[in-house]
C-alpha cells in the first residue's frame, strides 16, 4: 500500500510542470496625453522591460525570466513559475534541467534518463496524534497534530 501511495504521488508530481511562486509587485505608470477632442487626459499603464502595457493585460515571459505577470489599474503583480517560482533543490543525484520554464530533474551521471521519483519521496517521520487543550473561561478548543507529511 505504501508503495502504491508512492507512485501516485510521484505521477502528481510529473503531472505538475508549473510551479508558481516568488512575486513582485509594482506600481501604474501615468502619461499625459490628447484625446481625440484634444483635452488632455493621463494614460495609465504598466510598464515592464521597456514595454508598456494596457490595464487588464495578461503576459508570459519566456526563458529566463519564467514570469506571469497582470497588469491591472491597482498595479502590476508578477509571479515566477518554474524554476524561478523559488529554490528549488534538485533530489540527491539529480540535476535541474536549464533552458525551459518546466522543471525537469535529470540524472547528474547520465543526463539522458530522468530522475526516479520514487526514491525521492520519502515520507518524514511518522507523528503522534497528540492531542492539546487550551482552556479559555467555559469553553475548551481541541487541536489535533496531521499524522502524516511527505515532501519532495
Amino acid at each position: 500500500m505504501a508503495l502504491f501511495a508512492y507512485r501516485l504521488i510521484a505521477i502528481l508530481v510529473l503531472s505538475i510542470s508549473q510551479v508558481r511562486g516568488s512575486c513582485f509587485l509594482d506600481t501604474v505608470k501615468s502619461s499625459p496625453s490628447n484625446n481625440t477632442s484634444n483635452q488632455q487626459i493621463d494614460d495609465i499603464y504598466c510598464d515592464y522591460g521597456d514595454v508598456k502595457y494596457a490595464i487588464n493585460t495578461t503576459w508570459t515571459t519566456p526563458y529566463p525570466d519564467c514570469l506571469n505577470c497582470h497588469c491591472s489599474q491597482y498595479g502590476l503583480e508578477c509571479c515566477g513559475f518554474g524554476p524561478e517560482a523559488g529554490i528549488i533543490e534538485p533530489p540527491e543525484n539529480c540535476q535541474l534541467v536549464q533552458g525551459t520554464c518546466e522543471v525537469h530533474f535529470v540524472r547528474q551521471d547520465d543526463p539522458s534518463k530522468p530522475c526516479d521519483l520514487i526514491d525521492v519521496i520519502k515520507p518524514i517521520r511518522r507523528l503522534k496524534t497528540q492531542k492539546f487543550l487550551t482552556r479559555r473561561k467555559n469553553s475548551t478548543i481541541t487541536l489535533f497534530k496531521r499524522k502524516f507529511s511527505y515532501y519532495v
